[in-house]
């Protein structure tokens, strides 16, 4: 800018396009001092060093070297190993994947800068490599792919499928395959990076529980919170405490919560009804857990409901319908005659998985009619104790049994332990059948013999 004369004037220029604080901006994110100004490049470089320098002291005991200087084959196998290796603890992971995005913002602002070596490039780009890896592992995604140079870039996609998991990564997409294949499971379960394997275990289940949420909300909350209990604790690891055998217990808890998810998905087959009664099924288990309605009925609004049916004229009520063997008692009238209650006579014949599912009751009672004045009554009143048998986890050969007829040899070859789906309380014996029958029938009303 000359004037008339050629000579250069004092001048002002003024930053009519905005590139300046646009660059403040963009600094202020990365260093959260407000009172910083970016005349130039050079904190950008700065701050890109100090960061490679932060992350190099991260990985001062991983040897890197076949990531520089080896072939290709041996720098992919470099790059897996070092994705694993920044998730020892949740606290260098977290601190790693801060510190790259720190490099990286900064590095977007004096990336054709000369004071950034060769060698320094070559560390950048490794470490956003283990960033992409890594955040493709947790979010889905990998946003610094598309900045880096395209050898870099087709590695994190070759070091993503060398795992064998790229289908897994279509996150939010119409998957085209079974999720719960053997086939599939097996191409996770042979990953032999124990972090890498745990981080896609946990992203399998959350698009696996997501979506059983939309048929079945309940049973899909219960199982995001025993997802959410194991990955607290894979999150509290301390790089002491987390040897390889536990890493393994924790891979093995999350593969059976993914085994329990294809167990509950199915499990409306043996209930005998569809998909979607099963999730109007669970809901109202759900209640009555909530509301302590499960189980016994024999409380205080059953009380009172038979105690009004005894009033109204019942001599014997018969109750039933909760799948499990309920208590017994006289009811006093007002008059001083008496009805006689079963809260619960349980199961006749099941084909369910918990022990006091099994266990049944058959009223046995007289019925005594007067012959002056016509009136009835019952006596001898009481239970005897059924047992319903099967022999293999197939519910093979299904029978019921009195109890003066079971034996504790029948006891312990019951197949329950092995049923699908299986139950909450599956341990079957002599000892666990006079248990519920004792618990269920009071000694004055059973009839073993």
């Amino acid at each position: 800018l000359k004037d008339k004369r050629g000579f250069v004037p004092d001048v002002l220029i003024v930053d009519y396009i905005g590139i300046k604080r646009a660059m403040n901006e963009a600094l202020n994110k990365y260093t959260g001092d407000e009172n910083e100004e970016f005349e130039d490049t050079d904190k950008a470089v700065v701050i890109v060093k100090d960061q490679i320098s932060v992350m190099d002291a991260m990985f001062n005991e991983f040897n890197a070297s076949d990531y520089y200087n080896g072939s290709p084959l041996k720098q992919l196998e470099c790059l897996n190993r070092a994705v694993e290796f920044v998730q020892t603890t949740e606290e260098l992971e977290k601190r790693f994947m801060e510190a790259v995005r720190r490099m990286k913002r900064a590095f977007n602002l004096c990336s054709s800068s000369e004071k950034i070596t060769k060698s320094e490039k070559d560390k950048l780009n490794f470490y956003v490599a283990i960033r992409s890896v890594l955040f493709k592992l947790t979010k889905g995604d990998a946003p610094d792919i598309t900045t880096m140079n395209h050898h870099v870039a087709q590695m994190i996609n070759e070091a993503i499928k060398s795992d064998g998991v790229e289908e897994l990564f279509q996150v939010g997409k119409n998957i085209n395959f079974d999720l719960f294949s053997p086939e599939y499971l097996e191409k996770i379960n042979s990953i032999t990076l124990p972090n890498t394997k745990i981080k896609i275990l946990q992203q399998l289940l959350q698009q696996v529980i997501a979506d059983y949420k939309k048929t079945n909300k309940i049973k899909a909350m219960e199982f995001s919170e025993r997802m959410k209990k194991l990955v607290e604790a894979y999150n509290n690891r301390h790089i002491d405490d987390f040897t390889t055998q536990v890493l393994d217990e924790v891979t093995k808890q999350l593969n059976d919560l993914l085994n329990d998810i294809k167990v509950d998905k199915e499990k409306f087959k043996a209930l005998g009804i569809s998909f979607e009664e099963k999730a109007f099924y669970d809901i109202l288990v759900s209640c009555a857990k909530k509301f302590h309605f499960e189980g016994k009925i024999s409380n205080g609004k059953m009380k009172d409901l038979a105690k009004k049916m005894v009033d109204w004229g019942a001599d014997v009520i018969l109750g039933c319908h909760t799948h499990t063997a309920e208590t017994m008692e006289w009811i006093t009238r007002d008059d001083g005659t008496q009805g006689f209650v079963f809260y619960s006579m349980g199961n006749f014949i099941c084909a369910q998985t918990d022990n006091f599912n099994l266990v049944g009751e058959i009223a046995d009672f007289d019925i005594v009619i007067d012959g002056a004045t016509n009136d009835a009554r019952i006596e001898n009143v009481g239970a005897i104790p059924t047992i319903v048998h099967y022999d293999d986890g197939n519910f093979s050969n299904m029978r019921i049994y009195p109890y003066n007829m079971y034996t504790p040899e029948l006891a312990a070859s019951h197949g329950i332990p092995y049923a699908v789906p299986r139950g909450n309380y599956p341990d079957f014996s002599w000892d666990i059948i006079n248990n519920i029958i004792n618990e269920s029938i009071p000694l004055e009303f059973q009839k073993l013999g």
